[in-house]
């Protein structure tokens, strides 16, 4: 294993239009020390055809035989990293160049800090800048705010991959937002962070999986249960306390809200 190397984890699930661009914001990295460790997760579109063509030695790719999910891939691919580091990049959004250089340079300097995220310009389908999410307001105020709200993009994230032998891998329970889960696991038992620069992109797709209107009530019981987690493991203040469960109340009324349109549709 050499010092320092960060293994990149690339779920894959029918994004043929934006795989070619996630693969090369990885190769073209300042930061060299890394491998990349592609899953693909039976995709149906050409995926698997734009990831067979990739030659580079740093790349290493495994194609599934059936369909099993983002969390279960993204365990499937930390098995098969041999890096100290574990970073993330979803095959839909870009690293730029300094991401990993910055994001090291910055755990090196701090052994306390397991996790670190960054800000990223939010983009939709046509890469048309959305907004700079988080703002700079929410990455000061990050250690509060991430019990009721997830500001850390996961496609930047980068962690120490020796948390895991404490924390385990990424549940399996949660289909649609084991990536705050995951983040929250962390801050639990160590220190986290989030750096004030801009060091991805992120797209807000029509058709992923935190848009579909089918999986809507899957989605809001998801983070009804990672809020939930966050109010009982946390030694919060009353005003986050109250916060979270009014968020939980709110998150519960637009299911129901959700169920009665569906009726009326009928």
């Amino acid at each position: 294993m050499k010092k320092n190397r960060i293994s990149v984890l690339m779920t894959v699930y029918n994004t043929e239009k934006y795989l070619n661009n996630a693969i090369k914001s990885v190769l073209k990295q300042t930061y060299k020390n890394f491998e990349l460790i592609i899953v693909d997760d039976k995709s149906t579109d050409n995926s698997r055809k734009i990831i067979r063509k990739y030659k580079n030695k740093k790349i290493k790719k495994f194609f599934l035989k059936k369909h099993i999910g983002r969390p279960k891939s993204l365990n499937y691919a930390l098995k098969k990293s041999g890096g100290e580091f574990i970073a993330i990049l979803d095959s839909d959004d870009i690293s730029y160049k300094d991401r990993f250089k910055t994001q090291i340079k910055f755990l090196l300097k701090r052994e306390k800090v397991m996790l670190v995220a960054s800000m990223i310009d939010f983009v939709n389908d046509n890469g048309i800048q959305i907004k700079v999410y988080p703002s700079k307001n929410e990455v000061k105020n990050f250690s509060n705010i991430i019990h009721y709200k997830n500001i850390f993009p996961f496609s930047t994230v980068l962690f120490r991959k020796k948390i895991l032998k404490k924390l385990g891998n990424f549940s399996n329970n949660l289909n649609y937002a084991q990536d705050y889960h995951f983040i929250l696991r962390v801050k639990k038992i160590y220190e986290i962070s989030l750096i004030p620069k801009i060091l991805g992109q992120c797209r807000s797709r029509s058709d992923n999986l935190s848009s579909l209107k089918n999986l809507f009530v899957d989605r809001k019981r998801d983070l009804i249960y990672i809020l939930k987690f966050s109010k009982n493991n946390f030694p919060l203040s009353f005003k986050l306390k109250m916060i979270i469960s009014i968020k939980i109340i709110l998150e519960l009324f637009k299911i129901r809200l959700n169920f009665f349109k569906i009726l009326l549709d009928r």
